[in-house]
């Protein structure tokens, strides 16, 4: 595994700033006591229409028939890994952080570094 540099503290403050400033936004759209309902929620409601009709998409590739229809085999593939990327990043903007994940990545891997005591 290749040696991750560090960030310097500039740019982490900036990454930093932006992050907040996302989340102002978030906490201003949904605290807003003069907008309606549908502009305090949009973004719940596109990330549960997206996985919805992703999943739906999903049942309707595991009906389709391959073999009467091999010309479109690769497009069907294809569009199944757009979409899955699709549902994988608006899951992980409303549960998930891959800052957080690779923090804890870098803190098991130099755990199963230390040598253990003798």
């Amino acid at each position: 595994m290749a040696k991750q540099e560090k960030i310097p503290e500039a740019e982490q403050a900036l990454g930093n700033a932006d992050r907040m400033d996302a989340r102002k936004r978030e906490l201003d759209a949904q605290s807003a006591p003069n907008r309606s309902w549908l502009y305090r929620n949009i973004n719940p409601v596109l990330g549960i229409m997206v996985v919805l009709l992703s999943y739906t998409f999903f049942v309707y590739v595991l009906q389709f028939d391959f073999e009467a229809h091999k010309e479109k085999k690769d497009v069907v593939i294809y569009l199944l890994g757009a979409v899955s990327s699709i549902v994988t990043m608006v899951v992980g903007y409303f549960f998930g952080s891959s800052k957080g994940s690779s923090d804890k990545q870098n803190i098991i891997t130099s755990q199963m570094r230390r040598k253990p005591p003798e």
